[in-house]
């Protein structure tokens, strides 16, 4: 029997165009497996690429070349099935990879170590939330995933503030996105279960 493929979202974008360097090696380390590129033109498109996969069980393991939150695409693609996941460190931070142990800055290396262990995976705890637009929204407005944090204040406003500028570019964009967003800050309310309570 023909192993499924390993499907991969890359990220050309991530680190200031790491992800786009660190794609080449993937393509090469990945040479002798079946594979199937589930990127798309937007982060939106490549996560239904993904989710349609894993639904469909189109793919064996699912890898992801760029920064954190193509490691929160990848959750999100693969969290409550058996599909694992596979992580190619090509980011700014590169928080998850630093907290999971796995190699930074070596596509060859990360891709190695997907593969070595997709038959074995460790299994890691996610968080899930929801983010609404006010505590009277309707429950169920944008549920997500995450592994390791979840940012649900201040620092989630910036985020999605740099995340739609254009200009600047790099880590500068979200030193700009925190002075605006600071300009018109207001306090936000919070409601949070934990373990059901």
């Amino acid at each position: 029997m023909t192993a499924l493929p390993v499907g991969v979202v890359i990220n050309p974008t991530s680190g200031k165009g790491k992800g786009a360097k660190a794609a080449a090696k993937v393509w090469q380390a990945l040479a002798a497996e079946p594979t199937v590129d589930l990127s798309g033109a937007s982060y939106e498109e490549a996560l239904t690429n993904a989710r349609a996969a894993v639904a469909e069980g189109a793919i064996g393991a699912l890898i992801v070349v760029g920064g954190d939150g193509m490691v929160h695409l990848g959750v999100n693609a693969c969290a409550n099935s058996e599909v694992p996941l596979g992580i190619v460190a090509a980011g700014t931070g590169n928080d998850s990879a630093v907290a999971l142990g796995l190699p930074l800055d070596d596509a060859a290396e990360s891709v190695a170590v997907a593969l070595k262990f997709r038959s074995n995976p460790r299994r890691v705890d996610v968080l899930s939330g929801e983010s609404r637009a006010s505590l009277d929204a309707p429950e169920g407005s944008r549920k997500f995933l995450s592994f390791g944090t979840i940012s649900a204040g201040f620092d989630a406003l910036v985020n999605a503030r740099a995340n739609r500028m254009s200009w600047p570019k790099g880590s500068s964009r979200y030193q700009v996105a925190m002075v605006l967003e600071l300009a018109k800050f207001r306090g936000i309310k919070y409601r949070a279960a934990i373990d059901g309570t």
